[in-house]
């Protein structure tokens, strides 16, 4: 599922979803959520090749976003370019020991 389509629930969730970080597993983004106008949510994505995966967490069958604690949430803004670093280099030693 992408990230962009999680819009629920939909009574909670405000557009738009600022994707802060993506791999291929999980997203973190950025939205509005109840009367707070930016919160941070991360998902799992599930499986890029099913189309019926909706990644986690869910309910009723539809993908949903675990809101992060604003504290949380803050030392991830600022350890943004850390965590960027990271996974570049985590994604590269992937591929050479897939080579």
């Amino acid at each position: 599922m992408q990230a962009s389509d999680r819009l629920s629930p939909r009574g909670r969730l405000i557009p738009p979803i600022i994707i802060l970080h993506q791999t291929r597993k999980w997203t973190v983004a950025e939205f509005g959520w109840d009367k707070n106008p930016k919160v941070m949510g991360i998902c799992w994505n599930g499986d890029p090749d099913d189309p019926n995966d909706k990644g986690n967490p869910r309910s009723h069958s539809q993908g949903t976003w675990f809101i992060v604690p604003n504290e949380i949430a803050q030392a991830i803004r600022l350890c943004r370019l850390a965590i960027d670093v990271a996974c570049k280099y985590l994604n590269q030693q992937d591929r050479d020991m897939a080579a």
